[in-house]
């Protein structure tokens, strides 16, 4: 049996990795095949993700200290307010956009047209989900 050759754990900074980015090429929603249409984003393990987590669950901590306080009840959020949080953190994540088009015209990258495109569209929604949690977008071995 071979030696496998060691690896530098210093050399995988899956924190700057993520930080760095990668482009996502969307898919079509059935046949998965490529849009040539890119949404740029930063993973899990970057300081944006890991931010914007914080700031959103001290927030809740928060919201919570003050109603024990004040001896109310926590009232729990909505599933709508669930589902604006997720969009806000994909928001948060995305950095760019290369060749979208919506309504026939190019669309400029914004985060007021990243959250359109993350209301509008689920199943980009959920692929832009699914490759912020995915190290193998950005990390090449």
């Amino acid at each position: 049996m071979a030696d496998k050759k060691l690896i530098d754990l210093s050399e995988l900074d899956t924190a700057q990795a993520c930080e760095n980015g990668a482009e996502i090429e969307l898919r079509h929603p059935t046949t998965r095949e490529g849009l040539n249409q890119f949404i740029k984003i930063v993973g899990k393990d970057s300081k944006t993700f890991s931010d914007y987590v914080s700031r959103k669950g001290n927030s809740e901590r928060r919201r919570s200290f003050e109603a024990t306080r004040r001896g109310k009840p926590v009232e729990p959020t909505t599933i709508e307010q669930d589902q604006e949080g997720a969009i806000d953190l994909l928001v948060a994540c995305t950095v760019g956009f290369r060749n979208i088009i919506w309504n026939g015209k190019p669309l400029e990258f914004s985060q007021d047209n990243a959250k359109m495109l993350y209301s509008e569209r689920a199943f980009i929604r959920r692929q832009i989900d699914e490759a912020i949690v995915d190290l193998e977008n950005f990390i090449k071995s």
